[in-house]
């Protein structure tokens, strides 16, 4: 199955919460954030804007990618 988000993003901290990012190419594609109560997800929070995604510096994700 083609899939072009496969290599690069990862892991990161969304709103003090787990999360992770997806990168497309050279450029982050979306941001995920998981809110928690105890062991289970109570919270999925996508961030998919373009502009917003592109004033995020996720040079740290980048270069842990490489």
């Amino acid at each position: 199955m083609w899939w072009p988000w496969r290599r690069g993003g990862g892991r990161v901290r969304v709103n003090g919460g787990g999360g992770f990012v997806v990168v497309g190419g050279e450029r982050p594609y979306a941001v995920v954030g998981f809110g928690f109560v105890g062991a289970a997800i109570t919270e999925i929070d996508f961030l998919l804007d373009p502009a917003r995604l592109a004033r995020l510096d996720l040079s740290v994700v980048r270069s842990a990618a490489n």
